[in-house]
């Protein structure tokens, strides 16, 4: 059965001897823990980068991702958007009307009391995170980081623009290793030879200074024995 009520469709899969009743409402739980979720990766990717691009004053060393900017520039992306205002509800503007707060470590936090008042106006709700709205103004919280997300990790997307970047560099890195493999390698040859070419020379220096002194010794013999004659 289709069009018994607004989006609802029942399925009937056998005959009952007595009246069924049937009861359409919102699943308010299923929505919270949706939100809660939400809260809950959002954090884990807050977390992430903060480590990423933190320095550590005891150590002075930094992490692999200090000063990248694509990383930095998702951080604040994410923190604008939190911050931002939207016109899709006309009860809840923000995230914060909701009881979804930002804490100063960049993390959110969520009041309960508040989350509950906007669970209690479903529909409105609905609206502040799921609304497609012509510009991002008029959007849902969802539909903004659904558009971030697609254009951070989509085909051409800035994850792939640096991914290729970086291989890229990789790549010119590895082949002037080549290169200054080689270069070195060559400069080994021509000095082992140059180192061989003289140890050699050194021999024959060596043989004729011992056959000048053979021939010097002979000589101041020679003299010598004709002086004593």
């Amino acid at each position: 059965l289709t069009d018994v009520s607004d989006d609802v469709s029942l399925k009937l899969v056998k005959t009952t001897t007595a009246p069924v009743e049937v009861t359409v409402a919102a699943d308010s739980a299923a929505v919270k823990t949706a939100v809660e979720d939400f809260v809950k990766s959002y954090n884990e990717l807050a977390n992430y980068i903060r480590t990423q691009t933190s320095f550590n004053e005891a150590s002075q060393t930094g992490g692999p991702m200090q000063g990248d900017s694509l990383v930095l520039g998702i951080q604040r992306q994410m923190r604008a958007m939190m911050a931002s205002a939207s016109s899709a509800s006309s009860v809840f503007g923000r995230l914060g009307d909701i009881g979804i707060t930002a804490q100063r470590d960049g993390t959110l936090a969520i009041r309960a009391s508040e989350l509950d008042n906007g669970l209690a106006n479903l529909g409105e709700l609905q609206k502040l995170f799921a609304t497609d709205g012509a510009t991002n103004a008029d959007s849902g919280f969802m539909r903004r980081f659904k558009e971030l997300g697609d254009v951070l990790l989509g085909p051409e997307g800035a994850f792939d623009t640096r991914k290729d970047s970086l291989q890229a560099r990789i790549d010119r890195n590895e082949e002037r290793q080549d290169q200054m493999e080689a270069r070195l390698a060559s400069t080994e040859r021509r000095l082992r030879a140059q180192y061989t070419a003289l140890d050699r020379n050194m021999g024959q220096l060596n043989g004729l200074s011992s056959a000048v002194g053979q021939q010097l010794q002979a000589l101041s013999n020679f003299y010598d024995a004709r002086n004593n004659s």
